[in-house]
């Protein structure tokens, strides 16, 4: 991770990793967020395969520890249609292609666009949560994926226990803010500090 820091990526996400790596993850975009590196950034993360087992309960996943409006935290994982084997056939892939697939989503709108009921093209889930169990998951911090006339995205949240900064939405726009207004300060570091320069800034 240490070599994407001063590289311009504004979302990462861990591939092949699970909520374990979460910690890296989020010191990785804590780092980068600085005022001294300035590269803000978030990342996606998700679900192992083996806690969306069948015998997998709820308890495995509200009880996680990530708490950063830096990090999603996506369940279940998908299955998806493998088509490098004859004949094809389905498989379940963990958590962090869930992720990957809602940071793709996520690239693909504007800043203020929330993934709240958005569509994402996956084949099915890795595992069905019930009705009942859902604002559970959205209470616990977990962006979580559900079958309903396709797969949506319950509601585009972060992982953070800041209720502020809960919505995917106000963090990006804020990271958007910031981008514009240094982009538009860069050109005058430097020059003189008198009232002409900055009434032009």
């Amino acid at each position: 991770l240490d070599t994407l820091l001063d590289q311009n990526a504004y979302i990462i996400v861990a591939a092949g990793q699970d909520e374990s790596f979460g910690g890296g993850l989020d010191a990785h975009c804590q780092a980068a967020s600085t005022d001294k590196i300035k590269r803000d950034r978030i990342a996606g993360v998700g679900r192992s395969l083996a806690a969306d087992g069948i015998n997998s309960t709820l308890a495995n996943i509200t009880e996680h520890t990530l708490a950063n409006d830096r990090i999603i935290f996506v369940a279940p994982g998908i299955r998806v249609a493998d088509n490098a084997v004859s004949p094809p056939r389905d498989v379940t892939l963990p958590g962090a292609y869930a992720a990957a697939a809602v940071a793709g989503l996520l690239a693909a709108n504007p800043p203020h666009i929330s993934l709240t009921n958005k569509t994402l093209r996956i084949g099915g889930l890795a595992k069905f949560y019930r009705a009942a169990e859902l604002p559970q998951l959205l209470q616990s911090r977990v962006l979580a994926l559900e079958s309903r006339q396709g797969f949506r995205i319950v509601r585009g949240i972060t992982a953070s226990t800041n209720t502020a900064w809960t919505q995917i939405t106000t963090r990006r726009i804020v990271d958007y803010a910031k981008f514009g207004v240094r982009s538009a300060a860069n050109s005058y570091i430097g020059r003189l500090n008198n009232e002409r320069v900055r009434g032009a800034m």
